[in-house]
């Protein structure tokens, strides 16, 4: 089979930010430069961070002063001017009329799931998003959840939707430099222990049981390992821990670099949210060797397994309870921290990569040439 051109949307690589998203279409990027002969055409607008290169990785930039615009005329424009055979989207957003074939990744449904916005929003956010992913050649997801989320609330064929998991980048291991954690504590005026959440500071994200159980644990307990709440939404973390006495540490947004001296350092890391697609970051702690506990809820249990603590994330007593035992036992940290590394390292950018990049191929050439 020939070598393909295909376009990317890139604009999630934002300066001086990061997101799942973002990291998930690095570490793709990366491994289809270095692994394959196919052309990445990469599609970005003026805030874009180029964040992969090489000989077959091109960057396109189009100023964005209307996000619709950028999607639905600018873009199939470009990818009319560049040949491309096929485009990629990581979001579900993908343009309507476009000259080659179309790829989505739908990461989740939390807008449906947790509605926001005015009630004009809330009643057309479903029919936009079912008309955009009927429109596209193939639909990709996160884990079968999602993959069941997008049958039984938008009505997507099963046989159109692909799950694929993504990777843990290979910066993620259990044997992080004890200088680079040491640099980072440092950076972040880190405690020696600490216990640690990473993401965004949004309702699904359930952020706040952590606070109340933090509240809630025997004073010494809570000043032994006090909470670590890393995100760019300080603001917003502020908010929700006014008045309850948890000396939560807000180091504000931790650039990728520093994520794995982040997560090696802590002694372990809380992911309570209601909802997730995938769930990246307490699977990229439990690469780095710590022990997770999660939610029981959505796709989670699916992604970790059984080599974290999972706990109904609306149970405040259950995560107390939980917390405070294995932060007081050191036997079962290690046997979580053992199992989760292990689970974490059938992550590999080549699954995850091979899958998505099969799919590209399919929307491009026909199920035989895949």
């Amino acid at each position: 089979m020939s070598a393909l051109r295909i376009g990317v949307d890139v604009r999630e690589w934002r300066a001086g930010t990061s997101t799942g998203i973002a990291r998930a279409l690095t570490g793709f990027l990366g491994w289809a430069a270095a692994h394959t002969d196919h052309e990445l055409l990469l599609f970005g607008n003026q805030r874009t961070e180029q964040r992969i290169s090489g000989a077959r990785v091109s960057m396109h930039v189009m100023r964005e002063s209307n996000r619709l615009r950028w999607d639905h005329r600018e873009l199939p424009r470009a990818l009319a001017a560049s040949r491309a055979d096929v485009f990629y989207s990581p979001y579900y957003k993908g343009p309507l009329l476009a000259p080659c074939p179309v790829v989505v990744t739908a990461n989740d449904l939390i807008e449906l799931h947790f509605p926001r916005g005015s009630a004009l929003r809330r009643r057309l956010l479903p029919w936009w998003i079912r008309l955009l992913l009927r429109r596209a050649a193939h639909v990709m997801t996160l884990s079968e959840h999602s993959r069941g989320d997008l049958v039984r609330l938008l009505g997507i064929a099963a046989e159109r939707i692909t799950a694929f998991p993504l990777a843990v980048d290979e910066r993620f291991l259990p044997s992080v430099p004890a200088a680079h954690i040491e640099r980072v504590r440092r950076r972040y005026r880190l405690p020696e222990r600490y216990a640690l959440y990473v993401g965004r500071c949004a309702p699904h994200k359930n952020v706040a049981v952590l606070l109340r159980t933090w509240n809630t644990l025997p004073a010494a307990v809570a000043a032994a390992c006090p909470l670590v709440l890393a995100g760019g939404d300080v603001d917003g973390f502020r908010a929700l821990a006014a008045g309850r006495e948890t000396g939560a540490v807000l180091p504000g947004f931790v650039p990728d670099d520093d994520l794995p001296g982040l997560y090696a350092g802590a002694t372990l890391m809380c992911f309570p949210s209601l909802y997730e697609g995938f769930g990246l970051p307490p699977l990229e702690a439990m690469a780095c060797g710590t022990a997770v506990i999660a939610a029981r809820a959505a796709s989670l249990p699916e992604v970790l397994g059984d080599a974290a603590r999972l706990v109904d994330p609306r149970d405040e007593g259950a995560w107390a309870e939980s917390v405070q035992e294995l932060l007081s036992n050191r036997q079962q940290r290690a046997t979580l921290a053992a199992a989760g590394a292990a689970r974490a390292r059938s992550f590999t950018p080549e699954r995850s990569g091979s899958a998505l990049l099969r799919c590209l191929i399919e929307a491009a050439t026909g199920p035989e040439a895949a």
